[in-house]
């Protein structure tokens, strides 16, 4: 009884004011913490490396909501549905947040449907009744975790559900068990394997569950033992390259559903379009089960995480459609329902491409520009990426002073300005230093100790570097037990100012289109000076049966067009960014000019002249430094002016109408 109010009585507390799953929290903060005992006394410090292992982000309970909702919800507006027959499972249920929602779901059903039937008020407000929602526990809800100590909280969590005065408590031992939900081979999983048809035999033999929620664990295969690998490998048709276990909780899912059943989880949704989702995507595609997705894009659901997540609905039967929607606005996302959606009804994607989902009028657009024949890809020879130096505090070094033979440098490791010798190093660009159409200033230099013979990168060798390079040789071995020690001591060696990934070193040496991996808007520029870049920039190197020239296909690229390609193709990026790598950018359709013919040379030649002017003007605006003049300003202008028509060019090329321009420069604002 103190439990509801001070001992003086003067201030009540009200229970029903917490959030149902209040214990989910506790949980939650209890995974990120661990007692260490010491002599004296037990020190609880923070520990965040256990969460990130099992993959454990909890689930805001806005989240919890629309997906019950979404799957349960929805199978009680049948009325032919046999309330007391609905299973309703999570597969990785944690504290029991997914399975408390379901039973107030319920509860709030049979309540309603006695209050429909009740006499009097007075049978109205009394509610369900202790048996009744005993019976539901008992009945209706199941789950599993890995972990002993929220089976035990997912326990408690739907006990105090339902707990009341001089009532005995049902036992839920039966209904929330401890296991691998993946696997059930005792040789792998040892005591958690999981054998489905045993522990839940009675379900499994009607055909199984009707209802499958939860978050599942976001958890690489990198981080997992062998023999599990290798049981995934062999068991799950999600399991293609280096996937990710929150697909195979998908598809063991989809097993444990009956025909008709639904299935609601959140998840991350870089599946629909990355190389390891493939496995997943044809689980799905090729039995046609999405049912409904709601697409988080770059907006974050899980706070201290940068996750790109979605709700993802299926429903096992042959759908011809489904529903896809996104947030209309960020405020929208801790208040997810259905009035702040947009909703549009899709086709089932076929099997075996990626998903991107648009409109319909975006689609359409897509679809035209798609008719032209070739693609990036099949007019480049490479698009490549910069150096991967695996120490950059020591090989990256910000410009102090350029001397005619050397430069002096400030070193981050060292915390100091050291003078190096010209000839072992290289002018370096990070992604922040490339912009559109403006010419590419180095702010750095790269440590680079090979030479390039006949083509390909040879290492320095020791003596080589000392006696032509002092100064550089000294600073290298300054740095050399961090170098050594690179890779956890793979470097210990003579090499050992070696990069250890040496890819694409010899590519630099020519003029080419750059770019940055990623940025709010096409940011691609013209490199005629060999300047060396990080990893986060790419370099694109035409093919020789290309004709065309580089400036026609840079003014293609730096389009509206293209950023509108991008932006409905790419997977997002926090904050509205545009991932542009190679495999997202190759397939954006080109073209195909015959340069003989007057009308397509005079296209040509226009956007290759623009381009040229834009670049002649953005040099113009570096020389005149940070001096804002009447010049400067003129020039800007005449800058805008120019790309606005470039645009207007490159949708003239692709037959973009009046129309579908408009709905192309919405989307992009």
């Amino acid at each position: 009884k103190d439990l509801y109010h001070t001992k003086d009585r003067i201030i009540n507390y009200d229970f029903s004011a917490m959030d149902a799953d209040v214990l989910g929290n506790v949980y939650e903060q209890y995974l990120g913490h661990i007692l260490k005992k010491t002599k004296k006394r037990a020190v609880l410090k923070e520990k965040h490396a256990y969460r990130k292992e099992q993959g454990i982000y909890y689930t805001p309970t806005y989240i919890v909501d629309y997906i019950v909702k979404n799957t349960l919800g929805e199978l009680l507006k049948n009325k032919r549905a046999n309330i007391e027959k609905i299973r309703i499972l999570d597969p990785a249920c944690g504290s029991g947040s997914f399975l408390i929602k379901a039973f107030d779901v319920l509860n709030e059903f049979y309540s309603k449907k006695k209050g429909d039937s009740a006499q009097t008020q007075l049978d109205l407000e009394s509610g369900v009744p202790f048996t009744q929602k005993a019976k539901i526990l008992q009945n209706n809800i199941f789950g599993v975790d890995l972990d002993t100590r929220a089976v035990e909280i997912a326990q408690l969590n739907l006990l105090l559900k339902i707990a009341e005065k001089k009532q005995r408590l049902p036992l839920l031992q039966q209904n929330i068990k401890c296991g691998n939900s993946l696997v059930d081979d005792t040789n792998v999983a040892g005591d958690k394997a999981f054998k489905w048809g045993r522990e839940f035999k009675q379900i499994m033999d009607e055909g199984g569950f009707d209802v499958v929620i939860g978050n599942p664990p976001y958890v690489r295969i990198q981080t997992l033992d062998k023999n599990q690998v290798d049981f995934f490998n062999s068991h799950y048709e999600a399991a293609t390259r280096n996937y990710d276990i929150y697909g195979l909780f998908v598809e063991k899912g989809l097993s444990l559903l009956k025909e008709g059943g639904v299935l609601g989880f959140i998840l991350p949704s870089k599946f629909f379009s990355a190389d390891y989702g493939e496995g997943l995507r044809k689980v799905v595609s090729v039995n046609k089960y999405l049912h409904k997705i709601v697409d988080f894009k770059d907006f974050q659901v899980f706070g201290g995480a940068t996750t790109y997540t979605c709700l993802l609905f299926l429903k096992k039967a042959a759908n011809d459609t489904f529903e896809y929607a996104t947030l209309k606005h960020e405020n929208a996302i801790n208040t997810i329902d259905n009035s702040i959606l947009n909703f549009s009804k899709l086709k089932q994607p076929l099997q075996n491409e990626r998903w991107t989902f648009t409109s319909n009028e975006k689609e359409s657009i897509l679809s035209k520009i798609s008719r032209n024949e070739l693609t990036l890809k099949d007019i480049t020879d490479r698009i490549f990426t910069g150096i991967q130096t695996s120490a950059d505090k020591i090989y990256i070094l910000k410009t102090i002073k350029e001397k005619e033979d050397s430069v002096i440098l400030f070193s981050e490791s060292l915390n100091k300005e050291v003078e190096i010798e010209r000839g072992l190093i290289k002018p370096f660009l990070l992604g922040s230093d490339v912009h559109k159409y403006k010419l590419p200033i180095n702010k750095r230099f790269v440590i680079f100790p090979y030479s390039i013979v006949d083509g390909r990168p040879v290492l320095m060798q020791q003596e080589f570097i000392k006696t032509n390079f002092p100064m550089g040789w000294d600073y290298i071995f300054k740095n050399r037990k961090d170098l050594e020690n690179r890779e956890k001591g793979k470097m210990k060696h003579d090499k050992f100012y070696a990069y250890i990934y040496p890819k694409n070193l010899s590519r630099f040496e020519c003029s080419r289109i750059i770019m940055p991996h990623c940025a709010l808007k096409p940011e691609l520029s013209y490199d005629e000076n060999n300047i060396y870049h990080t990893t986060n920039v790419y370099s694109i190197i035409f093919n020789e049966n290309t004709k065309e020239s580089e400036m026609y296909y840079l003014g293609i690229f730096n389009s509206k067009l293209l950023a509108f390609f991008m932006k409905n193709k790419a997977p997002p990026l926090r904050g509205g960014y545009i991932n542009f790598k190679p495999i997202y950018l190759s397939p954006f359709p080109i073209p195909r000019l015959d340069l003989s013919d007057e009308k397509n040379r005079k296209i040509h030649d226009k956007i290759a002249s623009l381009v040229e002017r834009i670049l002649a003007l953005n040099k113009r605006l570096n020389a005149l430094g940070d001096k804002k003049t009447d010049e400067r300003q003129r020039i800007e202008e005449e800058i805008n002016k120019i790309d606005v028509e470039i645009d207007e060019l490159v949708y003239k090329l692709y037959g973009i109408t009046e129309s579908e321009k408009k709905i192309i420069e919405e989307s992009l604002k």
